[in-house]
C-alpha cells in the first residue's frame, strides 16, 4: 500500500513538473492567430526560427502575400521574440526588417504580434 501511494505521488508531481516547464513548445507547425491586418497566417517554429506566410491587408490597396523569416529567443516561459524579415512574393518586393512576437499557451500560439 505504501508503495502505490508513493508511487503516485510521484506520478503526480512528474505530471505537474511536466507542466510548469513553460508554454513554448519545442516545435509548431500550422495555423497563428490573426493580428486583425494579417490574415491566413500559416508557419513553422523550430525553437530557433520562425517562418509564416500571411496575407496583410492593407487600408488602402489590394491584399498582398508576405513571409516573415527571422531567429527567435525565449523571452519569457511563453513568449518568444523574433528578428528577421518580411518578405513580399511575385512582383511585390517588399524587403523589410521586422520583429515578431508569439504567445503561446500549452504549446498552442495564442497571438502573433509583427512589426516594422
Amino acid at each position: 500500500m505504501r508503495k502505490s501511494l508513493l508511487s503516485v505521488a510521484v506520478v503526480a508531481a512528474l505530471s505537474v513538473a511536466a507542466l510548469a516547464v513553460g508554454d513554448i513548445p519545442t516545435r509548431y507547425s500550422g495555423s497563428f492567430p490573426s493580428d486583425g491586418i494579417r490574415t491566413n497566417i500559416t508557419g513553422t517554429y523550430t525553437g530557433k526560427t520562425l517562418t509564416v506566410q500571411f496575407t496583410a491587408n492593407p487600408k488602402k490597396g489590394p491584399s498582398l502575400r508576405r513571409s516573415f523569416a527571422g531567429t527567435c529567443a525565449t523571452t519569457s516561459p511563453t513568449q518568444t521574440r523574433c528578428t528577421g524579415r518580411i518578405k513580399g512574393s511575385g512582383s511585390d518586393d517588399f524587403n523589410v526588417a521586422a520583429e515578431a512576437v508569439v504567445t503561446w499557451s500549452a504549446g498552442k500560439p495564442v497571438a502573433l504580434a509583427i512589426s516594422k
